[in-house]
């Protein structure tokens, strides 16, 4: 099953995680690669990148190593890998935020037989903690008895998503968030956003790439300071108009999700500032971050992020919605 997503922003280096590298090339050099390997951390910090240029590193012909920066190798086996058309190199990612149980069944032939032409066979399985319980019960009997020459590598955000028992057969390496300047660069290099957009976004982006992603264009830009505009609105006017915000947020469910993570963003500048007013990351919004920082305490901020949390948590589970986002801007009106 290979990997169709198309992203955003296409990253093909590996950046801020030098840590991983190193631990990467270490299993290559010593032949210790595990038959299967977890990689933790944030949405879009390279998990999955890096996944893919361990398995070129692993089958290289020119043996050439594991890097930060670009990586790009001519031969055969790392161009197959690459363009995803290597028989050896199996990728699966979630469908519609999950990974059923026939995913893990398809690959079952494949892993019978010896690998096609790479001296070591990867099954990427990307975004993990979304499979199914029937998924994760088949990935373990796979990982009881796993097949030679072959390696599984994990990709995931929410290690509690993972049964104890997938986690404790795997070789755990955990992703930092990505630095403020490298995010930066990345976005006036590549894409040639303005260095001032650039160092706010790579505030706001909190580490992620797949956050700068979302705020990189004009369009998705304005759209977040209109959103923190009406949020400041809340703690000024009567509770019932946070409910006109919330009627707003519903009208396009496609950007509810990254609405949500500027909410949170904000809420949670909100508490820094009560603290560390230099370390908020909507620092353009610094003024009316300060007046919400006099009204709210931090319970009831605590419970708004946790009530966020909750909401990003079951988006595909098929909860009441509109009721979820109603409810959490009337506690945003209520608790100032």
């Amino acid at each position: 099953m290979k990997n169709s997503d198309n992203k955003e922003l296409q990253v093909d280096a590996i950046i801020d995680q030098e840590h991983v590298v190193d631990i990467l090339n270490r299993l290559i050099f010593n032949n210790t690669v595990p038959h299967a390997l977890l990689f933790s951390g944030i949405q879009g910090i390279g998990k999955r990148i890096c996944a893919k240029l361990f398995a070129m590193s692993c089958n290289c012909f020119n043996n050439i190593q594991l890097s930060s920066g670009d990586r790009f190798c001519e031969c055969k086996s790392c161009k197959k890998i690459k363009h995803g058309v290597s028989p050896d190199v199996i990728e699966i990612s979630a469908s519609n935020s999950v990974i059923k149980i026939d995913a893990i069944r398809d690959i079952l032939e494949i892993l019978a037989l010896k690998p096609f032409e790479a001296r070591l066979r990867f099954v990427l399985i990307y975004e993990a903690d979304n499979m199914t319980p029937q998924a994760c019960n088949a990935l373990l009997k796979i990982l009881e008895e796993p097949p030679e020459q072959t390696c599984f590598i994990l990709t995931a955000v929410n290690l509690s998503d993972l049964p104890a028992t997938i986690i404790s057969r795997c070789r755990h390496i955990r992703f930092a968030p990505l630095k403020d300047k490298s995010i930066a660069c990345f976005l006036t290099d590549k894409y040639g956003v303005s260095e001032n957009e650039a160092d706010i976004i790579s505030k706001i982006a909190e580490g992620s790439l797949d956050n700068a992603a979302m705020l990189k264009d004009k369009k998705s830009f304005d759209y977040r300071a209109r959103l923190i505009f009406e949020l400041e609105k809340i703690t000024l006017t009567p509770i019932f108009t946070s409910l006109f915000l919330a009627e707003f947020l519903f009208s396009d469910k496609k950007i509810l999700k990254d609405s949500l993570k500027i909410i949170k963003s904000w809420i949670r500048d909100i508490m820094i500032f009560q603290l560390e007013p230099d370390r908020i990351i909507n620092f353009d919004f610094k003024s009316g971050i300060e007046t919400a920082a006099t009204i709210y305490d931090k319970k009831s901020l605590y419970s708004i992020i946790i009530m966020i949390e909750t909401i990003e948590k079951k988006l595909s589970s098929g909860i009441n919605i509109r009721l979820a986002i109603e409810n959490l801007f009337l506690k945003i009106g209520i608790c100032r």
